[in-house]
């Protein structure tokens, strides 16, 4: 699609409003329309978010695929063209993992999951808007695979849905939150094969580290489950704990039922390590205060 007057003057058309949905979906993929309205627009209606994402692929910037996920309830999810990512690279800070629109689309049935990986992002967001949360990494699509190579020069991958990292206040400590979005396809086997080889990439990048992803250590590193249903969570728990993750030194595993309750707690932990840590400080600070007036003594 030509651009009368180019990239320049396509921009000069675009709201602020405009530019950072781009941005967002140039990170997320995909996002339904009441994830850019809590986003962006949190005073308007469906339609009202409807009718400017309308306005942008009128534009040529994004496009829709629409999806029933249980037959009856019809979501519409947003993506980027290759128009609107050439566009966003003038103002996405981190670097875009997709060039072109054929990168992006996936198949119908698997853009629930990606909007389901997206609500982790939503929700982080909106805790930092809120004062709730604060500074924060977060790697999703090619950005969140990770790959070491073993002994032999066999080469091990996997690939997190999303990646959290905090940087916390001790030296050099960064706490990270591996996320795993199930929506209940995968079979126990599948998904106890799955947790030993995440668990063995996460043993060897301890060995060999990547000096581009000091942030990864596995002994600050929590697993991140979601999982809507009950008795899914539990075993999804127990498969990951067999396979390593118990903490003590260890990657540890929480499982939880949304999105929403998986960024309250990664927030909730990262308030506390702080907590700690200033009571660490304290401490230390009262101890050499003590020393200090005994040798007065």
């Amino acid at each position: 699609m030509r651009v009368a007057g180019g990239i320049p003057a396509l921009l000069e058309r675009l709201t602020a409003r405009d530019t950072e949905i781009l941005a967002e979906l140039a990170i997320c993929r995909y996002l339904r329309v009441d994830q850019v309205r809590r986003l962006y627009f949190p005073d308007a209606s469906l339609d009202r978010v409807g009718q400017r994402m309308r306005h942008l692929a009128a534009r040529g910037l994004v496009r829709n695929a629409r999806y029933a996920v249980d037959g009856l309830r019809r979501y519409s999810y947003w993506h980027l063209t290759t128009l609107g990512l050439t566009l966003s690279q003038e103002f996405v800070p981190e670097d875009i993992p997709y060039h072109t629109e054929a990168d992006i689309r996936l198949r119908p049935h698997f853009l629930p999951h990606c909007a389901d990986t997206a609500e982790v992002r939503v929700q982080l967001l909106l805790l930092f808007n809120a004062g709730a949360m604060g500074d924060h990494l977060y790697l999703c699509g090619p950005h969140a695979r990770l790959e070491v190579e073993a002994q032999g020069g066999q080469v091990r991958r996997a690939a997190a849905d999303a990646l959290v990292s905090v940087k916390m206040p001790w030296p050099g400590v960064s706490w990270t939150y591996w996320i795993e979005v199930d929506e209940g396809t995968m079979t126990r086997g599948a998904m106890s094969r799955k947790a030993a080889r995440i668990h063995r990439l996460l043993q060897l990048h301890d060995r060999h580290p990547d000096p581009a992803r000091s942030w990864l250590q596995g002994r600050y590193l929590t697993l991140v489950i979601v999982c809507a249903q009950e008795r899914r969570r539990q075993w999804l728990g127990d498969a990951f704990r067999a396979a390593g993750f118990t903490g003590h030194d260890h990657p540890r595993v929480w499982t939880l039922a949304s999105a929403a309750d998986a960024v309250q707690a990664i927030a909730a932990s990262v308030r506390e390590g702080e907590r700690r840590y200033t009571e660490q400080q304290a401490h230390r600070t009262n101890g050499l205060q003590s020393c200090e007036q005994g040798n007065a003594v």
